[in-house]
């Protein structure tokens, strides 16, 4: 999704001011050469942006080796003004007069002013995809973890819980007959929960806490009756 996304970015860069042209011209077989000259100035900066999102920023700078990102950007602007440099070179028929210098400096400085925003975007792009892998993996880390308790808790229905659950039940039976036929409820619904819904992909999270409070319940009456 991101790289169709940022494919479609790119080609409408590449193809707006040619397209633009065409139509203020009102002759379509211009694009072809416009389009040609207009993916001459924009494939760099292009370049820049993919060398930074695809390889520098996730082999460089997320792992630490801020001076090597640094030393890779250093060189990808430097073709960028030697490119740019003779872009207008081969655009301005006044250079040997120096009557295009100024105008010469201020696209310069906006191509560099480009090159800075577009890796920074490409910074944020991929730490906002790194933070949101980050998030997805918590969340699967937790529900992992949530599960994997409950599994656990779900597994303590086992022959003993049930031997000293009914022997609780049976000495509250001479204290307190309706809080003992309470507990009986609560042990069929936690037994009614074990065999009929723990085997099903997804259950309502009311159920599970339903369980979750009945064993603990009953868990209670052990450490009353000790």
């Amino acid at each position: 999704m991101v790289q169709l996304v940022q494919a479609l970015i790119c080609l409408i860069f590449i193809a707006t001011y040619p397209l633009l042209l065409c139509i203020q011209q009102q002759d379509f077989s211009f694009f072809l050469y416009a389009l040609g000259g207009s993916l001459k100035f924009y494939g760099i900066s292009f370049i820049t942006y993919f060398i930074n999102f695809y390889w520098a920023i996730p082999h460089l700078l997320f792992k630490e080796r801020t001076m090597g990102f640094v030393a890779i950007n250093m060189l990808v602007l430097t073709i960028h003004f030697i490119d740019k440099y003779w872009f207008y070179m081969g655009l301005s028929t006044t250079w040997n007069q120096g009557k295009d210098y100024g105008y010469f400096i201020n696209c310069l400085i906006i191509s560099f002013v480009t090159q800075i925003i577009l890796i920074f975007i490409a910074i944020a792009v991929r730490y906002f995809m790194r933070w949101n892998e980050l998030r997805i993996q918590l969340q699967e880390e937790k529900q992992r973890s949530a599960e994997a308790e409950l599994t656990w808790l779900k597994n303590q229905l086992n022959p003993h819980f049930l031997f000293n659950t009914l022997n609780n039940i049976s000495s509250l039976v001479q204290i307190d007959a309706d809080k003992a036929q309470d507990s009986i409820s609560q042990l069929s619904d936690l037994l009614r929960y074990a065999l009929y819904n723990t085997n099903q992909p997804k259950v309502p999270i009311q159920h599970e806490l339903e369980f979750i409070q009945n064993y603990i319940n009953l868990m209670k009456l052990r450490s009353a009756s000790t």
